[in-house]
């Protein structure tokens, strides 16, 4: 390539040493989502969160990032053993957050079967710039800010095939 951009030294290294690239034709620029994340990051507060999502102060929170049924097909029964894991107090003192997938058909069951205030689960659903057919657009900035805090404030993120890990990894 004429240029060859890349996230970080690592990667300009491995560009280097294992495909010949010249260093001059890399520059390292960054992953470009996740410095916005950084930046969001320094606006949220639990708090907000919190009282979006109808979680007390000393709940952990869960997040489970849900998928289209081809790439899950058993999803349902894995929200069923989190859900159940939560109740039995397994997370300790939590609730499990389901952030829905913005194109799934299934997050409407999800919403239906859950409907409980009694139950320890809440929803958190990102616009359609969250949707793995991506056209580039990161979507309404609250959206992503919404997002950030989530990953931000949640004990733990569980996904089977999501970039979400990813973005968590920004955040511990």
């Amino acid at each position: 390539p004429d240029r060859l951009l890349v996230w970080n030294e690592v990667m300009a290294n491995e560009a280097n040493s294992m495909h010949d690239i010249p260093r001059a034709k890399i520059d390292i620029v960054g992953g470009p989502q996740y410095e916005l994340y950084r930046n969001l990051a320094k606006t949220t507060n639990s708090t907000e969160l919190r009282e979006r999502l109808n979680i007390p102060l000393s709940t952990h929170i869960i997040t489970y990032a849900t998928n289209n049924e081809w790439i899950h097909p058993d999803e349902e029964s894995l929200v069923e053993v989190l859900l159940h894991k939560v109740i039995e107090g397994y997370f300790n003192n939590s609730v499990l957050v389901l952030r829905l997938h913005p194109t799934s058909p299934r997050s409407e069951l999800y919403r239906k079967k859950y409907n409980d205030p009694d139950l320890p689960i809440r929803f958190d659903t990102g616009d359609s710039g969250f949707a793995a057919s991506n056209t580039g657009k990161i979507g309404n900035i609250q959206s992503v800010k919404n997002f950030v805090a989530l990953l931000q404030y949640s004990s733990a993120v569980i996904n089977m095939a999501s970039t979400i890990t990813l973005d968590a990894i920004c955040f511990d």
